[in-house]
């Protein structure tokens, strides 16, 4: 009687565990399913130029990264403005596939556009959801038009060793250097403004430049001393879709492409 009830005890016990290991497996499949329901849907949206020093007889080299958690047929668009007046110089729209992560190589052509500064935006829209990305880079003239002003502007070269000067050298190092500061800034944005510091003056308001489009901190370009790139900087991240009050944009034409660009950002 007594082993018999024991038996039937143990079968119990038996039972209700099974009945827990279902449980907690049922648990274990249906809790990613809601979990990940309610997680929003991110879409990541990057460009990497290859130049972004160009002469006006160059193509515009780059790479754009996308990365979308889930299949879309997505609307792809590039435009390049012209930064001073924020004219749409170039605009290519195609339509592309996104499933997870993709990087591809592009090319634009340039068509001849003026020596200035220029930025290239890419917009994508999939599902609900809307990626930007913007680049900075600059065109100047043809080599052919440095060459032809060799004879009126002197170059400072040695011309024993065909080696550049101390000063031309100090200009190339600078450049690097502002590109090394601006990268810093990705991690740590307060370093990278404190190396920008050291620059000279239009230096440092490329640096700040450099560090608000990277970082997407408008906060970085009301530091810029210039008038004319401060307002350049607010207006790059403007067309990044970063909210910018147009009130801080100093001239008035550029302050109207502001209010403009924010109109009409979607």
């Amino acid at each position: 009687m007594v082993k018999a009830f024991s038996n039937s005890k143990g079968n119990l016990y038996f039972k209700f565990f099974i009945a827990f290991v279902f449980i907690l497996i049922a648990v274990l499949l249906v809790f990613p399913y809601f979990n990940n329901k309610d997680k929003k849907d991110i879409l990541n949206l990057d460009l990497e130029l290859g130049n972004e020093n160009l002469n006006d007889n160059q193509s515009l080299k780059f790479m754009t990264k996308l990365d979308y958690n889930k299949k879309c047929d997505g609307l792809l668009q590039y435009e390049i403005f012209r930064l001073n007046n924020i004219t749409l110089s170039i605009n290519k729209t195609e339509n592309i596939m996104l499933n997870g992560k993709i990087s591809r190589n592009n090319t634009l052509k340039l068509n001849k556009l003026p020596p200035d500064n220029y930025i290239l935006r890419a917009k994508i829209r999939c599902d609900d959801n809307l990626g930007f990305s913007t680049a900075r880079f600059k065109i100047s003239a043809k080599e052919t038009d440095a060459e032809n002003m060799s004879d009126k502007i002197p170059l400072k070269q040695n011309i024993s060793d065909g080696k550049p000067t101390e000063d031309v050298q100090i200009n190339k190092n600078t450049e690097l250097r502002t590109t090394e500061i601006i990268a810093t800034s990705s991690h740590d944005p307060a370093k990278a403004q404190q190396m920008c510091n050291s620059l000279n003056a239009e230096k440092k308001d490329e640096c700040l430049s450099g560090i608000a489009e990277r970082t997407k901190n408008k906060d970085f370009c009301s530091k810029i001393q210039s008038i004319s790139a401060r307002d350049g900087c607010y207006l790059s991240l403007v067309l990044e879709g970063i909210q910018i009050d147009c009130a801080d944009v100093y001239d008035s034409y550029q302050r109207g492409a502001c209010y403009s660009l924010k109109t009409n950002q979607g």
